[in-house]
């Protein structure tokens, strides 16, 4: 377990062919950044704010995944920049804020194979004048040059969308052993029913 009385900043290389890989337990006091190409399996928790951007984030080869709980605000952007589609997720993740968060899907691409959820505890999102989970995002391609948009194409296949979240909550229960437990209970409520 790594803890961090401060800000966490990780910068992963921008070279498209080299990854940090990140795995363990981090609990982080301050704000946390990451930038760059980086694999994830790790549980983090950030007592500030989170931002993601200008990324290439993927799985990690472990297969695990990323459980980000965030206590202010998330901000999700230029992620896998002008990627286009796959069928495949590129990311298994569970993101959660206990404030707001921002998705920013439009030049980006994400496809979450866990969960993304935004409590909304009054503050407004990052770039936004709403508080909650704020997305922008939209379905189609993207063809860019030297970093830079250069022609979105629309397509109405539900894959083509720049952001997808499949819910997935065995992500949790996979990460388990980096989450915290209360008194002798740890409890994933998948579906409950009341008759």
């Amino acid at each position: 377990m790594l803890i961090v009385n401060g800000d966490l900043t990780l910068n992963g290389p921008t070279n498209s062919n080299h990854f940090i890989n990140v795995y363990g337990n981090f609990i982080v006091f301050g704000n946390m950044t990451i930038t760059g190409n980086v694999k994830l399996d790790a549980s983090i928790y950030v007592m500030g704010k989170t931002k993601i951007y200008q990324s290439r984030v993927e799985r990690a080869e472990s297969g695990k995944g990323v459980v980000l709980l965030s206590k202010g605000t998330l901000d999700l952007s230029r992620i896998n920049e002008f990627d286009n589609p796959s069928p495949t997720p590129n990311l298994k993740g569970y993101f959660y804020t206990d404030s707001s968060a921002t998705i920013y899907a439009v030049g980006s691409y994400l496809y979450i194979e866990g969960g993304l959820f935004a409590r909304g505890n009054g503050a407004t999102a990052p770039d936004a004048d709403v508080e909650g989970l704020v997305v922008n995002a939209f379905r189609g391609q993207v063809n860019g040059d030297n970093g830079e948009p250069g022609q979105f194409t629309p397509i109405n296949d539900p894959l083509s969308s720049r952001l997808i979240v499949r819910y997935r909550p065995e992500v949790l229960i996979e990460q388990g052993t980096g989450l915290p437990f209360v008194n002798r209970l740890s409890l994933v409520v998948d579906r409950l029913e009341v008759k």
